[in-house]
Parts: structure tokens; C-alpha cells; sequence
């Protein structure tokens, strides 16, 4: 490397070469340095060669520069050895801030943030502004200032300044509150924090009607404060219950820590008065923000100059701006690729006019199913992430590898098992007798080394099973936990963005049949499909749940077989296949799922209950819709179920989540609590109110139409969806009450 003189580098500090340096005076001489995680950090705004040059000077040793960054307008300098008390002295004197490195806690590890609100959260002391509107501003702001100073026991200096509020309109909150000014920083630091998965709350000892407003507006984990006690819309002078002091603030952190399982290590604590000392002491890092002398003294990570962003770097995930993120040597700013959205624009983001973007749709292509397309809206769009969750054996992977064998006789594709191993799958893909000669596999969890043979591969779909085996070698949890599974989704989807590559990626559930995994893993993806089905039905239906491509809700069906599974192209057929012998407690209903009609059949028995407590089963319906409607039909239908049992079923394991099946369903009870079988060429729908009403659904022209096709003749809906021209041989019957339905029944 040339040699480097000090006339040579660039005011901008981020911006010099050949780091790490050793700075002394004019004198510049590149090191073979090697820093660890020690050193310390000297940061704050307009900190230029000019200003690093003077307090080197004043500090009178060779300074060793590690790395230089920015962190929006505040500039950081990492230096190696250790920080001395001089050093810190001499950068407050220059309105400069330090941080010692040491073991404090990682963003990219969920965590606790705890903070004071007066004076650190906001910028005021919302006891002072309200003293002043009551008359009694000065003698409360003294005693205000002597216990944040520690000169005054906090319980009782705060009594005795509530004591001076006695008799004053208690509208006084509300004038504070119009003009609550946040501490600069508040709003962005809690923003990233929740993105990253962490918790934030207020531990403070000023009062709850402020510390709530902040949760709200914030939407802050939880909020402790005191609680002004307020009587015919006056102050009266005292607290209501237990005071939130320094112990009560320090217990919140522990108990909030233990709460969201949390260890103390991943906690953060920032307050500026001496009752936050004990909460400052017991967090895993603890700061002191702006802060009186004795909490400064007592505190090893003080910001005396910076806002809060200035505690927390926005561009390198970690406290006290501690893990450098080096800026490339030239005028274009290097940005964090992790932090770059899941969009992953390369290079430098610019402004364009919505009218400019180009409209032309992206051309999709088929997987191979044309119940597969249904539910991705026509198709598998280029560069666009997916994910497919299901049940154990409900079929995933079996599904994929299919549709990679066939896709790979046409185009390049890759699949990646880390919970199989190659041999496993190449068994499977024998068994249900695939092409196998095109198909690219690869046994690997390490997304880094995933990508880098997709670029080399570049194929046009590439499948991930699953992603909660996958990991990041620089993201410190292990395989499936919460950051993990953020992180790797995050770099997929932008993968998959900047390289037009599709990304399947598979997802475990959790018992509830929801997907594993942070929220922020659904919001990532364009795509996300659930494949349900009980592992001894033959049937799977495959429904989208988020669509950026096409409509939600949408519904694929297929067959598991011995040759893997088969879409079936017309699925009301199977959903109807009832025997020749006309039973009770049976009727058809009409759903809509996504784009299209569907005939599903659904069964109820009602008998009389051996029970105390009758039993109330619902079987693909929702149960809490089941109680309301036996509560309507109590009420507005005059038939009392309450000593039978009620057990009510979808045929075909369909789960039904509209209301349109709600008359439906009562038919059905009525029909097995009477033992008369409805008609079998009947077709019901309708929603129920709680008054008894029979309210219209959507597209009920559309699911008269799919019910004439599959030979229902007769029909009973709202008296509002009868359309104007009904098909030909069907009889319809509009109703607009309950009773109207259940006059119909008696007819048929």
C-alpha cells in the first residue's frame, strides 16, 4: 500500500483509506491490526479530520483508528485500547460522546428495552408543565430538580408535589398533552426495534395518562407510571396505589425480562435521573441519556450530546453503534445490504414518478397444476418468494418435488432439502416414478452457500424444505429461532428479487395450524399457502392466505395417491358424492372460495343429551358461529336444542369460514332434530343476523349458476340474491326471516 500522509485524507473520516491508521499529530501509518470486539467508541456530529486531529491533540497519545461509519448525521469513530477517564473528560469537553465496547446485547436478537419517559422519552417534566398551569411552577419544578438529583427521596418529594396540585382542573392533562414534545430519535428507535423484533416499554415516575399516550401512538409493549387521582374533574392532591420508584422501575425490567423470556444480557435500560440508577445497574446495558452528574458517574455508557438514534446505529444492528459498517472510498454511500428492504434495489435508490413505472405485467409460468396456478393467481411470478406451509405428511414436499420434476424438463430448477437427504428424495421421487434426469438438487442449510450456487446455477425456480433448518453464519441463534428465521427469509426474498429467481420456501405450523415463525416472515414473503388436510383423507386443499399476485382465499384441491398427488378438477363433485339413500341432517350450501363457487355438503345430528352440559361439536365450521346461530334459532325460530347434544360436520375436510353457510347449517340441524331429510336437489346459503334476518351474501347469481350446473333444482337464499332471471327448471325460494326459511322446510 503507497504511503499515506495526513494531507491526504479527506475531511470525511468514514471516507478514509487502508484503515485501520495510527493517528498522532500529521503523522499517518497504516497498521496490521486485528480489534476484536474491545476498544471504545468516539462519536457525534461534525466530526471531521479537523476535530479528530485537535482532540487526538488534546489527548496527547497516538490514537489507533479502527474503523470510521456514519449513522445518519452523526459520525463514529472506532478506536482500539481502552477508555480512559481522560479521554472521556476530554470528548465531552468537545461535545463529543464515548462507549466503551464490551458484552452488550445484539440487535438481531430479540430483546427488552426499558426507558424513563420525563426528560428521556419526551423531553419535558410533565409534573413541572402541569405545576405551571396550576399556579405552582416554581416551588415544584425546585423540588423536582433535588430528587432527580438524589438530594430528595423520590416517594416523597413526588407526594409533595401532587400535594400542590390539590383543587386544579384536572383539564390541565390534556393542554400538556396537545403539545408533548418526543425526545428527538424516540419515534425512529422504536420503529427499528419493534421491526427487529424486540420489546420497548416505559418504566417512569411521572404519570400514567402521558406513559399510555406514548403506548398507544408507539404501540409500546407496556407502560408503568403513577396515576393521578382525579374527583369531579379536579385534582386532589394524591396517588392512587403502590408510587413507581427506582426499586419498582428496576423489578419492571426483571419482571418483564422473565415475562417475554428474555435474558437480563439482551436487556437495555436509558434513563437520566438518579431513580433510574437501579434499573440502569440491573439491565444488561444500561444508559445514561442527558443525564444529572451522580447518574453520569454511576453510569459506564452515558450520551451527553447525542439524540436516542445516537445509542443505537441504524446501519450495523447493534448498541452503542458498535459493529462498524464501512463506507465505501467514493462519493456513493455504501449501504447495508441487510437493511436494504426485500425489495433489494441495487446500487442507489432513486426517486421516480408512480406515472414513469413501467406497467408491463411480468410473464408467469406454470407449475404444472392447474389447481397449484389457481392459487397463485394464474401462475408463478419471476422473482417473487413463496411460501408453502402444512401439517407433517400433509404433503409439501411431495407436491414441490413434483412440480420441480416437471418444470425441469422445460427450464432450470433447484431444489434444496436440509431436513432430507438426497437419497431420501431421489427414493421418494423413484416411488412416485418422476422424471429425475433434469431436476439440480443440493443438501445444504447455510443460505449464504445456498445463493452462491444459485447464482452460479441461476435457475428459474428454486425450492427451500424448509426454512426453519436454514441459517446465517452472522446472525448469532441457532437454526429456527426467531431472528434466524427473519434473517433468512429477509436475504431469500431479496435474492429473489434482484435475481428474478421464484423461491418456494417450505414452513412448519404451529399446533393451531398457523406458520411457525416471527409475523415479519409472512409480511417479507409475496405469497403465502397453507396445504391442509387430515393425514388419512385421501383429499388436500391448498389455500392462499396472503396473494400479492392474485386473490386471497383462493382454494386448490387434490387427491393423495400413489403416484403423489393429483389435482381434482372439479371438486364440488367429490364434495357431493352422497349415496342414493336420503338421510336427515344433511343439506348443501354454496361457498365462495377466492375466485369461485364451490358445492360443499354439511352434516348435523342433534340428539338428546345423556350430559349436564351438552355438547357442542363443530367439525370445519367455527365454533363460536355454531352457538350463535342455536341462540337465533332459540329465539326467532322457537326450536329449544338446549338438552341435545349438537355435533355438525363439512364433508370432504373443508373448512368453511363465511357466513354465507349459516342458513346452511341451521337447515341441517332443523332437518336431523325433526329426522325429515331436506330434498336432495337443494341448495341453501344465506347469513343469519342475530335478529333472525336472512342478510344477503356476495355473488349469489354466481352460486345459483354452479348449483343449477351440478342438477340442483331448487333453492332457498335471500330474498335479495334472487336474481331477476333464474335458470331454467330451478325454483327459487327468496326468504328474508328465519321463520320464512323454516315455512319453506315445512312446504318441501
Amino acid at each position: 500500500m503507497p504511503n499515506i500522509t495526513w494531507c491526504d485524507l479527506p475531511e470525511d473520516v468514514s471516507l478514509w483509506p487502508g484503515l485501520p491508521l495510527s493517528l498522532s499529530g500529521d503523522e499517518v501509518m497504516p497498521l496490521d491490526y486485528h480489534a476484536g470486539r474491545s476498544g471504545w467508541l468516539l462519536y457525534g456530529r461534525g466530526l471531521d479530520k479537523q476535530r479528530l486531529t485537535q482532540y487526538q491533540s488534546k489527548l496527547g497519545a497516538a490514537m489507533v483508528i479502527v474503523a470510521a461509519w456514519c449513522v445518519e448525521d452523526y459520525q463514529v469513530i472506532r478506536l482500539a485500547g481502552s477508555l480512559t477517564a481522560r479521554a472521556t473528560r476530554l470528548a465531552h469537553e468537545a461535545q463529543l460522546d464515548v462507549a466503551p465496547l464490551g458484552k452488550i446485547p445484539h440487535l438481531r436478537t430479540p430483546g427488552l428495552l426499558v426507558m424513563d419517559m420525563d426528560s428521556t422519552a419526551i423531553q419535558i417534566e410533565c409534573i413541572d408543565e402541569i405545576a405551571k398551569l396550576a399556579g405552582t411552577g416554581e416551588m415544584v419544578a425546585e423540588v423536582t430538580e433535588r430528587a432527580m438529583r438524589g438530594e430528595l427521596d423520590f416517594t416523597a418529594s413526588l407526594r409533595s408535589r401532587v400535594a400542590t396540585l390539590k383543587g386544579a382542573d384536572a383539564n390541565i392533562l390534556q393542554q400538556v398533552r396537545e403539545n408533548l414534545p418526543l425526545m428527538p430519535g424516540l419515534t425512529q428507535l422504536v420503529l427499528k426495534l419493534e421491526t427487529l423484533g424486540w420489546k420497548v416499554a416505559i418504566a417512569s415516575g411521572g404519570f400514567t395518562f402521558f406513559a399510555e399516550y406514548l403506548r398507544d401512538k408507539l404501540r409500546l409493549t407496556a407502560v408503568v407510571a403513577n396515576e393521578l387521582e382525579i374527583m369531579d374533574g379536579k385534582f386532589t392532591g394524591n396517588v392512587i396505589g403502590d408510587i413507581v420508584d427506582a426499586q419498582y422501575k428496576a423489578k419492571t425490567l426483571t419482571r418483564l425480562a422473565q415475562e417475554y423470556e428474555i435474558p437480563l444480557a439482551q436487556t437495555v435500560a436509558i434513563g437520566d435521573g438518579a431513580n433510574d440508577l437501579p434499573m440502569i445497574k440491573a439491565a444488561g446495558l444500561g444508559i445514561a441519556y442527558h443525564a444529572k452528574p451522580k447518574v453520569n458517574e454511576k453510569t459506564e455508557v452515558t450520551i451527553r450530546h447525542a439524540d436516542l438514534m445516537g445509542g443505537q446505529c441504524s446501519a450495523c444492528h447493534a448498541w452503542n453503534t458498535i459493529t462498524e459498517v464501512r463506507l465505501a472510498a467514493s462519493p456513493t454511500v455504501a449501504r447495508n445490504e441487510r437493511l436494504s428492504g426485500y425489495a433489494g434495489s441495487a446500487g442507489v435508490a432513486k426517486v421516480q414518478k408512480l406515472s414513469d413505472i413501467s406497467l408491463e405485467e411480468l410473464p408467469r409460468f406454470s407449475t404444472g397444476f392447474k389447481e397449484f396456478d389457481r392459487v397463485l393467481g394464474g401462475g408463478v411470478v419471476p422473482g417473487s418468494a413463496i411460501l408453502i406451509g402444512g401439517n407433517p405428511g400433509a404433503g409439501k414436499s411431495t407436491l414441490l418435488l413434483q412440480t420441480l420434476c416437471k418444470l425441469a424438463q422445460q427450464m432450470k430448477t433447484l431444489y434444496v432439502t436440509g431436513e432430507e437427504s438426497l437419497q431420501q428424495v431421489a427414493m421418494r421421487a423413484h416411488r412416485l416414478g418422476l422424471p429425475t434426469d433434469n431436476l439440480n438438487m443440493l443438501s445444504e442449510t447455510s443460505i449464504e452457500q445456498i445463493c452462491l450456487i444459485a447464482e452460479e446455477e441461476q435457475p428459474k425456480l428454486m425450492v427451500i424444505d424448509s426454512i426453519q433448518v436454514m441459517h446465517m453464519a452472522d446472525v448469532q441463534s441457532s437454526p429456527g429461532s426467531v431472528a434466524q428465521v427473519r434473517e433468512t427469509a429477509a436475504y431469500l426474498t431479496r435474492f429473489a428479487k434482484t435475481r428474478g429467481v421464484a423461491i418456494v420456501m417450505v414452513g412448519h405450523v404451529t399446533k393451531d395450524g398457523s406458520l411457525a415463525g416471527p409475523k415479519v416472515l409472512e409480511h417479507c414473503i409475496d405469497c403465502s399457502v397453507l396445504l391442509d388436510g387430515d393425514a388419512d383423507s385421501r383429499f388436500r386443499t391448498l389455500r392462499s392466505h396472503k396473494n400479492r399476485f392474485g386473490a386471497v382465499n383462493e382454494l386448490g384441491v387434490f387427491a393423495m395417491t400413489e403416484q403423489g398427488l393429483r389435482e381434482v378438477s372439479n371438486p364440488s363433485a367429490i364434495f357431493l358424492s352422497r349415496g342414493d339413500e336420503v338421510t336427515s341432517g344433511s343439506s348443501v350450501m354454496v361457498v365462495w372460495e377466492g375466485t369461485r363457487p364451490l358445492l360443499v355438503e354439511i352434516q348435523a345430528l342433534v340428539d338428546h343429551s345423556m350430559m349436564a352440559n351438552p355438547r357442542r361439536v363443530a367439525v370445519g365450521l367455527e365454533q363460536n358461529r355454531l352457538a350463535i346461530l342455536l341462540a337465533v334459532l332459540h329465539r326467532h325460530g322457537g326450536l329449544q336444542m338446549a338438552d341435545q347434544d349438537v355435533f355438525v360436520n363439512v364433508v370432504g375436510g373443508v373448512k368453511v369460514t363465511e357466513t354465507s353457510a349459516d342458513l346452511a347449517l341451521l337447515l341441517a340441524m332443523v332437518s336431523s332434530l325433526r329426522d325429515r331429510p331436506l330434498p336432495q336437489d337443494l341448495v341453501v346459503f344465506g347469513e343469519v343476523g342475530l335478529a333472525g334476518e336472512i342478510r344477503p351474501v356476495p355473488s349469489g347469481q354466481e352460486r345459483i349458476s354452479e348449483a343449477a350446473k351440478h342438477g340442483f333444482r331448487r333453492a332457498i337464499v335471500p330474498a335479495a340474491n334472487v336474481p331477476k332471471k333464474a335458470p331454467e327448471g330451478m325454483q327459487i325460494f327468496g326468504v328474508k326471516k328465519l321463520s320464512d326459511a323454516l315455512s319453506v322446510f315445512d312446504d318441501l
